[in-house]
């Protein structure tokens, strides 16, 4: 995915990353997105928002669907639960790089979380 940016490689990216939309939608299945580049083609074709999730986190992504315990997901499962009691849910970013910002604007576009910035 990350030859996008190149001409004769992109029409049949971009192709993928509209089939991947339509078994979305049409047949219900889940579509995870992982990695950087993989992110940067959804995210420039305007589709990911039907995606069901998307992870700059390639590796990490990988080593979840393994079934490997991985220590944010537990903090957030975690802050889940304590959301669920009434506790509200934090958000800290550090830094406003790549990912730093992603995060924001995921952030803000949930009405359960607050983003509030120091």
């Amino acid at each position: 995915m990350d030859v996008f940016e190149r001409p004769r490689f992109a029409k049949g990216i971009y192709e993928i990353v509209e089939c991947l939309v339509e078994l979305t939608e049409k047949n219900g299945m889940t579509t995870i997105i992982g990695g950087g580049g993989s992110v940067s083609v959804v995210n420039k074709s305007g589709l990911a928002p039907k995606m069901s999730h998307i992870s700059t986190g390639g590796g990490a992504s990988l080593e979840l669907l393994e079934g490997k315990v991985l220590p944010g997901v537990v903090a957030l499962d975690e802050a889940d639960g304590a959301a669920a009691a009434g506790d509200a849910t934090s958000v800290a970013i550090n830094g406003f790089g790549r990912i730093g910002r992603q995060v924001a604007r995921i952030a803000m576009k949930d009405p359960d979380l607050e983003l509030r910035i120091r």
